[in-house]
Formats: structure tokens, sequence, C-alpha cells
């Protein structure tokens, strides 16, 4: 038999209540197996080898010596019954009759170790071991295992507890069970000695199996009443199988210790927690964000809750309507672009996107600074198809960057064409005589924008000229469709922002060390060329990209350089008409 199967090993230990006589033994054998006991358990001994001639229990163990044949008709009870066969055995003559007997397992108890013969005969049984370490130090239980181990005995359990006749409550000291199988890592069990006659003594076996053990050896009397031998620690066979069934119940509920989810706990769960589902109608295409969803308990298969934070942001590829169950395999990353809003007309400085500065075009710092953004696949240089554009798509292509001409006249309709082009999902809008416009930047506010499914993303707190927009597709095609006048639509920042009503808005907090919206660092005249000129004389290298952060220390050691174009306000057309029609 194993003691360390996955099973809890219970053991009824005979030890003296069978007081000598071969049909007592027979019927406590019967009624173990009637109670449910794994196992059986006899004492093996001779007196004269156990006790010296003058020891005062001499007389008494020689009458509980049984001869045998009388044991060979125990252990035929015994087999017939279905139950292993162990034994204490105390001397070696005992041990060759146990072998003769077929024994499947033994208790080494105090009494013995130190028998080197016959701790040697045992180890050479290879049958499996439970050793009775109660009473015994923490170095003397190493010694023993040492021992054992270095003749390969095949199976070892440390067994707690000792016989006080009876063992007090106080001594039983149950958290040694932990102890025992966390220092040496092998399998323990506890062999109860506590007073049959309290009404804990059955549960204390319970307990221990609470705590790890695998094996309970617990006594077996008739009679507890007759107060025949070993009655102090013993149970009655009734009071056995009480204690079988209650170790067998918490056996069950224990389960495994695997963290593998049986299909009732699959069920509860499936019951019991809240998933992901829309707060309300939800489009096809859009990018789902915190205000699109919520946490409730709902019998769909979906998402569960806390796979909340990695569904954010995902595009959605099937229309969802209120309280339906997100489900994973409907979302996908959403794919994003940077357009690069460029053209070579401009009333105060002509052509100022290709002007050099520090040994490159202008916009060739724009896009070298931006390409180093996480989030979207690409930057594309997003022009017209007028003539003078014709050296912007000329450069981009000597430069090996992608671009694309669309309406002269319809700002939007050019960055839709373009975003579907590029299959993207949300673009970034960067202007082309911004050449200090911050990749950091650029990422955070697609973090901010994903995160919050929203339409249009922006800043004030950054320098003018440095400054992104995030923009979802599908609201980009929005606005254009509502738009009274898309010749307007260069300023589509003011259709977004001034319908808060039609378009969800995020405005992205810019950190404080570059928090300055008063500086000037985009190019539209003289005065804006001479501030970024020497910007770049003092902090460009070829072989780094300086940061924004960087720019805005040295324009806070150089208050006269901010001075330069601090004057010239935004321009923006008063006749501008950014009025949409009604979504509906």
């Amino acid at each position: 038999m194993r003691f360390s199967g996955g099973h809890v090993v219970i053991i009824a230990e005979v030890a003296s209540s069978h007081e000598g006589r071969p049909d007592l033994a027979m019927a406590l054998t019967r009624a173990a197996a009637h109670a449910g006991a794994d196992a059986v358990k006899f004492q093996l001994f001779r007196a004269d080898e156990l006790v010296v001639a003058h020891h005062p229990k001499v007389d008494s163990f020689r009458q509980l010596e049984l001869p045998p044949a009388a044991w060979a008709d125990v252990v035929s009870i015994a087999r017939e019954a279905g139950l292993g066969i162990l034994a204490d055995v105390y001397d070696l003559p005992s041990l060759n009759l146990a072998e003769q007997l077929e024994v499947e397992g033994y208790k080494i108890t105090m009494t013995v170790v130190g028998d080197l013969p016959l701790l040697e005969g045992l180890a050479a049984t290879g049958k499996p071991l439970l050793l009775a370490v109660g009473g015994e130090t923490e170095e003397e239980i190493v010694t023993l295992l040492r021992f054992f181990d270095a003749r390969s005995s095949p199976e070892i359990v440390l067994l707690h507890g000792f016989q006080g006749f009876p063992t007090c409550l106080q001594d039983t000291h149950l958290h040694r069970l932990s102890w025992l199988r966390e220092r040496f890592r092998l399998p323990v069990g506890f062999a109860d000695h506590s007073p049959g006659d309290l009404s804990v003594s059955a549960i204390l076996p319970v307990v221990a199996v609470g705590l790890g053990a695998c094996v309970i050896e617990k006594h077996l009397t008739w009679n507890r009443d007759a107060k025949g031998r070993d009655h102090v620690s013993a149970l009655n066979p009734d009071e056995f199988a009480q204690m079988v069934r209650w170790v067998r119940e918490v056996e069950t509920a224990l389960g495994e210790s695997s963290p593998v989810r049986s299909e009732a706990e699959i069920r509860y769960r499936e019951t019991m927690k809240k998933k992901v589902v829309a707060r309300c109608s939800v489009p096809i295409g859009s990018l789902l964000g915190r205000r699109h969803v919520t946490l409730k308990r709902t019998p769909d298969p979906g998402v569960e809750a806390e796979a909340l934070p990695q569904l954010v942001g995902k595009k959605i590829l099937r229309s969802l309507a209120r309280d339906e169950a997100v489900q994973s395999q409907d979302l996908v990353d959403p794919q994003g672009v940077i357009l690069v809003a460029v053209r070579m007309k401009s009333h105060r400085l002509p052509g100022k996107t290709l002007l050099p500065l520090a040994g490159k075009p202008v916009l060739a710092h724009l896009i070298e600074r931006v390409a180093r953004a996480k989030l979207p696949k690409g930057v594309v240089v997003c022009t017209s198809t007028h003539p003078d554009d014709q050296r912007l798509l000329e450069w981009a292509a000597q430069v090996g960057v992608p671009a694309y001409a669309g309406s002269e006249d319809d700002v939007m309709d050019r960055f839709l064409e373009a975003a579907d082009q590029y299959n993207a999902d949300f673009v970034v809008r960067v202007t082309g005589d911004n050449p200090l416009t911050d990749s950091e930047a650029v990422d955070a506010m697609i973090d901010l924008h994903l995160k919050e499914g929203a339409d249009y993303t922006f800043t004030e707190d950054l320098p003018r000229g440095t400054r992104p927009e995030i923009i979802s597709v599908e609201a980009l095609r929005r606005a254009h469709q509502l738009a009274e006048d898309p010749r307007h639509s260069e300023y589509m920042t003011l259709y977004f922002r001034g319908h808060p009503e039609i378009f969800t808005l995020a405005h992205w907090q810019a950190p404080e060390s570059v928090r300055r919206p008063n500086y000037r660092l985009t190019l539209d005249t003289p005065e804006d060329l001479e501030v970024l000129q020497r910007v770049y004389e003092t902090l460009h290298r070829d072989d780094v990209i300086f940061t924004l952060r960087d720019t805005v220390r040295l324009l806070d050691a150089h208050p006269e350089w901010v001075a330069i174009n601090a004057h010239i306000a935004p321009r923006i057309p008063t006749e501008v008409n950014t009025r949409l029609r009604s979504p509906s």
C-alpha cells in the first residue's frame, strides 16, 4: 500500500486492545473494516526481547503475545475485509514473522530507534515506513532520515504524536505537522493518542488532515467502558466510524491543492463575476473608451472585469447594444498614423516648411522628431494637388517619406482619404511648420485618447507650435459630413472643440516641465525663424535629437529669446465657418 497517493490513509491501531485473545483481535479487525478504515496495525513482539525480566509490566506483555498461527488467522481476516496490514515490530524474530505474514508496511517507534540490526532489517524489506517522530529532536530526525535514505527506502512518512496514556491536549501540538512537512519535505501523518472519552478525540484527526496529514492512526477498542488494555486513547467502533466519516468529508472538501478549477467553480465564476458590457450603444469601428463600457453581471459569455484596462483603446469590429457583453474576438488593436498637414503657400513666410534649419529643411526636422513616437505606425506628408505643392511630393519621394496629395480646399477630406489609404483608425495631426513637435507628447496624448475613447484629444499647455492633435477617423468622417462649409476644414480644431455636444473631447494635461503655453515655437514669420535658429544652433547635434524639455529649459534661461516673437498673435481668419448641421 502507499501512504502518499493522494488519499488519506486511516489506520486502526489495535495495539494491545485484543487483550491477548485471537478472537478479539479478529473482531477488532472486522470492526475496523466496518468503520471504514484503510488499514489495521498490530504490534508484534516477544516480551523477553522487549523488556528486562524485572520490568513491572513483563507479565502483562507476555499475556499479550499471540502465537504465529493466531496472527496468521487475524491477518487472513484483515485481507478478506480488504484492509491493508501494518505492524510495529520490536525485534528481529518479530520482523521475520511479519514478513512471513506479508505485512505491507511498518511503523518505527521510538523504542526501536537505535537498534541498528532491526533498523537494517526494516530498511531491507523495501516497504513503506512510518517514522514516529514524537519525542525526537530535530537532529535525531535528521540522523534517522539519513540512515534510511542511504539504504534507499522507497517511501517514508513522518508520523507526529506520542502515547502519553493518554496524551493531553496541550501536548498534542498539531501545528508541528506543518513544521515537519516544510522542514523535511516529506509527507506527514498523525498518530492520535488523546483521551478517547473526550468528544474532541474524534475531531483532532480531522483537524490534522486540514493541516496536511496524509496518514491518520487512531487506537480502536471494543468497549472503552470495560477499561481494558489501551482503552484510554482508543475509540469505540461507532466513534471510530464517525471519525472516518468526518475525515472523508473534510478530505473531499479540501480537494486539490493545485489551482485547477472544478466545473462547479467555473459555473460559480460565470454566474457571479462582473463582465465588461456596453454602457450605451457603440457603433462599429469605434475606439472603445471608458465612457463606452461598464461592469455588470451577465449570463452571456464575455470578458471579465480584470481585463478592462487591456480592452480600453481597442477598435471594435461590430456594433454593440446597451448591456451587451464585450467579446475579446470583437476587438483589435487600433492603427494610427501621423499626418503632417503641409502646403507651400504662406502669406508671411513663403516656402517656410522647406527652409533650411541647422543643415536640414524644417520639415525634415519635424518628421525626424515625430517618427520616434512609439504608438503610430508611420508618418505621412499630407499635402494638396496644387502645382506649388509638387515640390513637397518630390522632396518626400527623394527622402523616402510616404506622401499623399488630396483636395486643395477641403483639408478634412484630404485627411480622410490619407487615413483610409493607410488603414488608420486615428490620426495624429501636426503641421509642417512646427519642427519642435515632441514624440513623447504624441504618445502620451494617444494613450489618453484611446483610454477615454475620445473623438478628439488636444492640449493647451504646450508652447504654440508643439501641440499635436489626436482625431478618431470615425469622428473626422462625422465632422466632414456635418460641416456646413468643408472649405474651412483647415481649422478642423474648431469643428471639434466648438461642438462638445456631438464629439467626445479629451484634454491632455502636460507635465510642468514643458507647460509653457505662452512660448511661441511655430514657424510663420521671420521672428519665429530667428527663435528656432537660436534653439537649433544651441541644442542640435547630428546624432542626438534634443527634447522639448531641453528646449524649454533653454528658453527659460533666455527670456530675451522668448520676447523676440511674443508679440505675434495666432492667425485664424475671422470669417471661418465651423458650424455643423444637426446630426439628425
